[in-house]
């Protein structure tokens, strides 16, 4: 059954609005509370279900969850695919799976579709460092946020066409970026854009209500990305899983220092674990010089992320979007071990 556009168009808008910006949904959510509503609503949710199933777009579990592929995704590539990140962040936030499940599901995502998204996922990931790279220089909330605000313009195709809000925009931001910058992070989300295009066109049979219900699923899970790579899910999402508590330690020691060097910062994990403050990092002596290749893959993950930048000597601070991700009070763990931090700072 095919739902006729006019009364089931806000049932529709609902369904896909419900779907594309969450990472998992439970499945009667989409339905409301009214009986009679509901009913009718009905087969149009059959319908968009069946279609987003169908195009790969999102992943069923039976009878109660619907899962956002794309989003999963892109969140997977942003984590530096990391599974567990993706289980404890997104599948099992709100307790919505058990651990083995989420696990299954996370590993059944990856498999079957990432490669179906992989130039979408590889397109975000480039968009995404380059945002980060270009706010942690301008390091400065207000800017940080008009730069942001940009980026819906050029997903929409509006940047390029004449527009008082868009000058002004563009205005704003070269004054602390150049424009050649500034154009370099207009294509990479055009690049971006060209990947859902790419998606949306792709096996529709040539029907024209199919596609149209994909794009719009697309266009609201690329907006929806937007919050992804934004501080209030660094926030809420950043330090979950055993790898983000030896993040959140780096950024608390980049913080209480001020500004360290990575080889400092190698020292005093190394000697956080002789004192029994074991995070799982493993150090060797070479030519006399204690390194740790895990120490130097998480600095690099906080620095992609835009959350640590290197200062003009190659010292580590935190950026603006950093010290927001350490807002929150930290667990009694991590004020432990930064108690034993403070303590070897102190010798």
């Amino acid at each position: 059954m095919r739902p006729r556009s006019e009364p089931y168009e806000g049932a529709t808008s609902q369904i896909l609005n419900a779907i594309a910006t969450r990472f998992i949904v439970p499945r009667r959510s989409i339905y409301p509370d009214d009986p009679e509503v509901r009913k009718r609503m009905y087969g149009t949710a059959r319908y968009v279900l069946q279609v987003l199933k169908s195009k790969s777009l999102i992943y069923i579990i039976p009878r109660r969850f619907i899962v956002n592929v794309p989003l999963v995704l892109v969140y997977y590539r942003l984590s530096n695919g990391d599974l567990e990140r993706v289980c404890e962040a997104v599948l099992r936030k709100g307790h919505y799976l058990g651990s083995r499940e989420a696990r299954s599901v996370a590993e059944r995502i990856v498999k079957e579709f990432l490669p179906i998204f992989k130039n979408f996922t590889d397109a975000v990931l480039r968009a995404a460092r380059l945002h980060h790279e270009v706010v942690s220089r301008v390091d400065w909330d207000e800017v940080t946020g008009i730069i942001h605000s940009y980026i819906p313009y050029i997903l929409s195709g509006e940047d390029v066409r004449p527009s008082d809000i868009v000058d002004d925009l563009r205005s704003y931001i070269t004054r602390y970026i150049s424009e050649g910058e500034l154009e370099e992070f207009r294509l990479a989300w055009r690049g971006v854009l060209d990947s859902v295009e790419s998606i949306c066109s792709v096996d529709y049979d040539d029907n024209p209500h199919i596609e149209s219900y994909c794009r719009r699923f697309m266009d609201r899970v690329l907006r929806y990305t937007l919050n992804v790579l934004y501080p209030s899910h660094y926030e809420s999402l950043a330090m979950i899983s055993a790898r983000n508590l030896r993040e959140e330690v780096i950024l608390r020691m980049v913080h209480y220092f001020g500004s360290v060097s990575e080889d400092d910062l190698v020292g005093i994990l190394h000697l956080l674990k002789k004192k029994g403050v074991d995070l799982g990092y493993l150090f060797i002596s070479i030519g006399g010089k204690l390194v740790s290749s895990q120490v130097l893959d998480d600095i690099e993950n906080l620095i992609s992320r835009g959350l640590l930048k290197r200062g003009a000597k190659g010292e580590l601070r935190l950026t603006a979007l950093g010290r927001r991700a350490l807002g929150q009070r930290p667990s009694k763990k991590v004020r432990a071990i930064m108690k034993s931090v403070e303590d070897i700072a102190k010798q």
